[in-house]
């Protein structure tokens, strides 16, 4: 195997110059050195990587610090790694060259070891995923030596091995896993049926219950958190399991997925709500329609001779009481 890294490390300084188009150069290059080479310096008689630590935020290797023939100290390394093995990269599609990422080391000190680490963020690794690596020393002419042992790692397990291994390793993580899982002292709400209803802003959650909590609580998720300070989940309330309901209002500013966590360490369930808050609309107060203003009815006088005559008399009578007032005073 050893052979087989070395051989594909000329080929991927080749694939550097001449480009990843030249398919069948990569391949005859990696064929004629499947052989190896008996005098290269680097990783033999025993002298290999170890690793010195594993955890969810990365992985430490520990190396000896290697001399050439000559006794030279060998002060330049890197560190190639990716999701596939040497093997897979070698005997299939070339462009899984382009998955291998690689970080180069530089010794400089007086330690008689040298380490290289893998972290999680500065390498945006995946804690999920098997990852491939192996450490390369090189010359001063920038040629490779005999490269490390393969190793295989996986951060969500805190898993390593050579070669595949961890392909079984992180299987039998997995079924231990769903055992402890359901196997838990306290209630598993992904068999509690629950479900909801919606009013308005008004959300019911209920549930069947089952054996194992006495309590849940209720949080809602805070989609605005960006950093470890901030609180992703913010709480809602508590219930009894035997209560099989929970009511609260929602109000819009969080997400629609709630989590329910059972006491007794029982297994959580994210659950979501799977709606659109409506926007309350407030229907227009129609105005009452003005009834048409009566027009005001005026009494005409009648007229005529009869009318006339009536007028005459009555100024004619005025007259004549003026006339005799005028008279008597006189």
């Amino acid at each position: 195997m050893k052979k087989v890294i070395a051989g594909l490390l000329v080929v991927l300084s080749t694939v550097t110059i001449f480009s990843y188009a030249q398919e069948s150069n990569i391949t005859n290059y990696a064929n004629q050195l499947l052989g190896g080479s008996t005098d290269l310096f680097g990783y033999k008689d025993g002298n290999n990587v170890e690793v010195k630590t594993i955890s969810k935020n990365g992985i430490t290797f520990q190396s000896p610090i290697l001399k050439n023939e000559a006794n030279d100290t060998i002060t330049n390394y890197e560190v190639l790694y990716g999701p596939h093995t040497v093997e897979e990269i070698l005997n299939n599609d070339s462009s899984l060259f382009g998955t291998l990422q690689t970080k180069k080391v530089v010794y400089t000190g007086t330690d008689t070891t040298l380490s290289f680490t893998l972290d999680t963020t500065e390498h945006a690794l995946d804690t999920e995923s098997i990852y491939y690596t192996y450490i390369v020393p090189k010359d001063i002419s920038d040629m490779p030596g005999v490269v490390s042992k393969e190793f295989c790692f996986n951060l969500k397990y805190q898993i390593y091995g050579l070669g595949d291994e961890c392909i079984t390793k992180v299987e039998e993580a997995k079924k231990t896993e769903k055992e402890l899982v359901h196997n838990a002292a306290g209630a598993d709400m992904e068999l509690a049926n629950v479900s909801h209803t919606v009013d308005g802003k008004t959300i019911t959650l209920t549930w069947t219950a089952i054996d194992g909590s006495n309590t849940l609580e209720f949080f809602l998720l805070n989609e605005d958190a960006t950093n470890d300070d901030d609180v992703k989940w913010e709480k809602l309330g508590t219930a009894d399991m035997m209560d099989q309901k929970y009511v609260f209002q929602y109000d819009g500013a969080h997400s629609t997925n709630v989590l329910i966590k059972p006491d007794n360490g029982g297994q959580e369930k994210v659950y979501d709500l799977n709606f659109t808050p409506s926007v309350e609309k407030q229907e227009p107060v129609a105005k009452p329609t003005p009834e048409p203003k009566k027009p005001a009815i005026t009494v005409v006088p009648k007229t005529g001779a009869k009318e006339n005559m009536l007028v005459i008399f009555i100024i004619a009578i005025l007259g004549f009481v003026l006339y005799k007032a005028m008279r008597k005073s006189n």
